[in-house]
C-alpha cells in the first residue's frame, strides 16, 4: 500500500544552512545580527548619546561662565552665610562688602567668627588682618589693598568694627 511519495526529511546540510551565522554555545540565545533594523538602532543610540553629551557639556560651560561673573565677594557671602547675617550685606552688584560687628552700645552686629570666615573666605593677606586686629580707636579709619580689593576700617568698642571691602 502505497499512500504516496514519502515526505523528505532534511538532512545535516539543509539544518546549516538554515542555521544563523552567529554561532552560540548551547544553552544560550543566537547572537543579534547587527545588519538592518538593528544596526540604524544602534547608530541613532551612538548619535543621540553623542549630542546628550555636546549638550551637558554645554551646559557645564555656562554655569561656569556664570559663575565666573559672580564677584569674589557673592561668593565668600555664600559660603560664610547662606542665610545672611546681621551686620554683614553686600552693595553695589554685589562689590561691596559692609561688615558692622556689635559694640557694647549695639544691640545687633555681625559676629566675629562670621567676619573671621569672610576674610579667610578672602584670602586677605596676614598683614591685613593684622591692622584690622590691631586697630585703635584713636587710629581712626584705616585702609589698605591687596589684589582687587580694597579694604577701610575703624574700630571703637562702642560700636564695634566697621569693615568696607570692595571688589575693583
Amino acid at each position: 500500500m502505497s499512500t504516496g511519495p514519502t515526505p523528505e526529511v532534511p538532512g545535516p546540510q539543509a539544518a546549516e544552512e538554515n542555521a544563523p551565522e552567529a554561532t552560540a554555545t548551547v544553552g544560550e540565545p543566537p547572537l543579534p545580527e547587527l545588519n538592518g533594523p538593528a544596526r540604524s538602532r544602534r547608530g541613532r543610540a551612538i548619535v543621540l548619546g553623542v549630542v546628550a553629551s555636546v549638550v551637558a557639556l554645554g551646559a557645564v560651560l555656562i554655569v561656569l561662565a556664570v559663575r565666573g561673573d559672580e564677584s569674589a565677594l557673592a561668593r565668600a557671602h555664600e559660603a560664610c552665610l547662606p542665610d545672611g547675617a546681621d551686620g554683614i550685606r553686600l552693595a553695589d552688584d554685589d562689590r561691596t562688602l559692609l561688615i558692622d560687628t556689635q559694640g557694647d552700645d549695639d544691640l545687633v552686629g555681625a559676629e566675629y567668627t562670621d567676619v573671621a570666615c569672610l576674610l579667610l573666605e578672602l584670602e586677605v593677606p596676614d598683614r591685613v588682618v593684622a591692622q584690622i586686629d590691631s586697630t585703635r580707636a584713636l587710629d581712626g579709619r584705616q585702609s589698605d589693598a591687596w589684589d582687587r580689593f580694597t579694604a577701610m576700617w575703624s574700630y571703637h568698642p562702642d560700636s564695634g568694627l566697621d569693615l568696607l571691602v570692595v571688589e575693583d
